[in-house]
């Protein structure tokens, strides 16, 4: 701890030594130290009250509700991966629907859970990030695809396994298809 004079020269000090350990970063891009940085000790002290006022009694812009049932209804945006999905069909003639959507977040949930992936993407830039996403992009596609294989497998050739399988799917199928009748 350091007094209110000498607060200036030692945060001139410590910010030049911290600076050395902190990452690279390109300009306009913020700190991300969550990983790295965490929070030991935190003192909260009241040191009084005091009225906030913007210097009238209302403030302007907010406005309550002002009947029972006047909410607008937004156009729904879509969500970015049925946008890709769009795009993917678009460009190179696919037919793919809501299924794939599925899979594209099964890949994308694989890859997010990857340590070494979320190492590279701390420690480099976007564009040299792709070198090591690329060949991992792959792997958990080929890796998705032979659980797929291994699932359809034996839920064909197992009649005790898909019975178990369709018992359970049955009762939401049958009230989703009288809901939606």
């Amino acid at each position: 701890m350091c007094g209110q004079a000498e607060r200036p020269r030692y945060g001139f000090s410590m910010g030049r030594f911290l600076l050395r350990k902190l990452p690279r970063r390109n300009a306009g891009e913020a700190f991300d130290l969550d990983d790295q940085v965490a929070l030991r000790y935190y003192r909260l002290t009241k040191i009084g009250d005091h009225k906030i006022a913007l210097g009238s009694d209302e403030l302007p812009g907010l406005e309550g509700p002002t009947a029972v049932g006047t909410l607008e209804v937004r156009d729904e945006q879509k969500a970015p991966l049925s946008q890709l999905i769009e795009r993917i069909n678009e460009i190179f003639g696919a037919d793919l629907g809501p299924e794939a959507i599925l899979t594209i977040e099964q890949v994308q949930e694989k890859m997010i859970g990857d340590p070494t992936l979320a190492k590279q993407a701390r420690a480099n830039s976007l564009e040299n990030y792709r070198h090591g996403f690329d060949p991992a992009f792959l792997d958990a596609l080929v890796e998705l695809r032979h659980g797929n294989i291994k699932f359809f497998n034996r839920a064909i050739e197992d009649e005790e396994f898909r019975r178990f399988i369709a018992d359970n799917l049955r009762p939401e199928v049958y009230r989703r298809q009288r809901r939606a009748s």
